[in-house]
């Protein structure tokens, strides 16, 4: 009777833990990185608890953040504090299933200010450079989904053609690292919002 009483208690730990694993497979662990107020993660959050889906939320935002100061954090594998909880930047990177990086407009944005056009290419190649590496980086961990929203000139028509070649090399990055590219018109909530639900939807 005692083997059989233990079988039957291995048999039920093993279907709770097939439950377990089913779920959570089934969920999506959602982290953003951002150096913008723009609040399309919140919308995405939104849909994948609506539609039951959602496993944890990281927002890791810094309105002061630079490329280079992401790559530093990752490096150096730092620690971070959800829902009261410590963690590791690398391990939340491996466990996510989804990441949206939008990083990087502030600091065009300030070079903008204090360069000619021809210094603004070279300074773009030093950009474009630190993207590749913070790219490589990120998916040295993270195996799954990546979206990076691109940089819209919002200014003046004097950068367009800067911003077009920007983009066009973070496309190419982008491709090289199997990172999906989001390329928007207009920087807003709503164009995010419905490009990305638009993506989750055809890929969820």
């Amino acid at each position: 009777m005692k083997l059989k009483g233990l079988l039957i208690l291995l048999l039920i730990s093993f279907i709770i833990f097939i439950i377990y694993r089913f779920n959570i497979d089934n969920k999506i662990y959602y982290i953003n990185i951002t150096d913008s107020d723009i609040t399309y993660n919140k919308e995405i959050k939104n849909y994948l608890n609506k539609n039951k889906k959602l496993e944890k939320y990281i927002n890791y935002k810094d309105l002061n953040y630079r490329i280079t100061d992401l790559i530093n954090e990752i490096n150096d594998n730092k620690e971070i504090r959800i829902n009261g909880k410590k963690q590791t930047l690398q391990n939340s990177l491996i466990k996510a299933d989804l990441l949206t990086v939008k990083i990087g407009s502030n600091e065009i944005k300030y070079k903008i200010k204090d360069k000619d056009l021809a210094g603004l290419y070279n300074y773009i190649d030093e950009y474009l450079n630190d993207l590749d590496k913070l790219f490589k980086l990120l998916r040295k961990y993270d195996k799954e989904t990546i979206i990076y929203i691109n940089t819209v000139n919002n200014q003046n028509e004097y950068i367009d053609e800067i911003i077009e070649y920007l983009n066009l090399k973070v496309e190419e990055l982008c491709n090289d690292y199997k990172i999906e590219y989001m390329e928007l018109n207009n920087q807003n909530d709503i164009k995010i919002k419905e490009k990305v639900l638009k993506y989750l939807q055809l890929t969820i």
